[in-house]
């Protein structure tokens, strides 16, 4: 807390007198300008000098509130003066400074079920319980695939490139009359796939919908048939 941070400036004789946020804000400057310790003599104190700056700079990047009734304890980070998810966020990508995968926004703005925006980022990780990932966990088992009975469960095989799949995808590619299919890659069909491409908004959120509903029923398929002993007639 910036009680505890800034201890040694709390004890200042000037600043005593200065009761309320709004005492400390000088708002003859465009944009209101923080007068803080303005008096103090800290020019020849370089460890004191050190905090207010500080100090200065993280109440520069706060969201104020005057108000001229008694001060309240709000988040200063937003407007609203409230924590929620949106601050959750936006704080752990300040820490994080690594670029965040855009394919994520792109995910959670899909107007598909839940169960297949989260199947779809399992998949888009490579993360999905094929046996090829099962086996790097250290469970032994079975590790045909229970659609073709012949190959290896593997996420590529699976989703993409059996020969049921694929038929899948060539009718969706028939029905739209194009597709933006990666034959070689699931994950790269997930990322570049369009959001729309027609003047008519019901064929683009056909169109937009089509691959998590057919991996998710190629998903649903398979586990019918591990833990139903159940097959699609169709």
């Amino acid at each position: 807390m910036l009680r505890e941070d800034f201890s040694n400036l709390k004890n200042d004789t000037d600043t005593k007198r200065l009761l309320r946020v709004n005492e400390f804000l000088d708002q003859t400057n465009s944009g209101g300008k923080w007068r803080i310790w303005k008096e103090m003599e800290y020019r020849n104190n370089a460890p004191l000098k050190a905090q207010v700056d500080a100090l200065t700079s993280i109440l520069d990047e706060r969201n104020i509130l005057i108000s001229y009734d008694y001060d309240q304890l709000r988040w200063g980070n937003n407007n609203e003066g409230k924590f929620n998810l949106k601050e959750a966020k936006r704080m752990a990508l300040k820490l994080n400074s690594t670029k965040p995968d855009w394919v994520w926004k792109k995910l959670w703005k899909h107007q598909g079920w839940m169960k297949t925006k989260l199947f779809m980022w399992l998949v888009h990780h490579k993360k999905i319980l094929t046996w090829e990932n099962i086996r790097k966990r250290g469970v032994s088992g079975p590790s045909r695939c229970q659609l073709c009975e012949l190959q290896d469960e593997m996420m590529e095989h699976l989703l993409n490139r059996y020969i049921f799949t694929s038929l899948l995808w060539d009718r969706i590619a028939f029905i739209f009359r194009q597709t933006d299919r990666d034959k070689g890659s699931i994950t790269n069909t997930l990322r570049n796939w369009r959001r729309n491409f027609s003047d008519y908004e019901t064929i683009n959120k056909a169109w937009a919908l089509a691959p998590s509903f057919l991996i998710w029923d190629v998903w649903k398929e398979r586990n019918n048939r591990i833990f139903k002993n159940k097959k699609s007639s169709s």
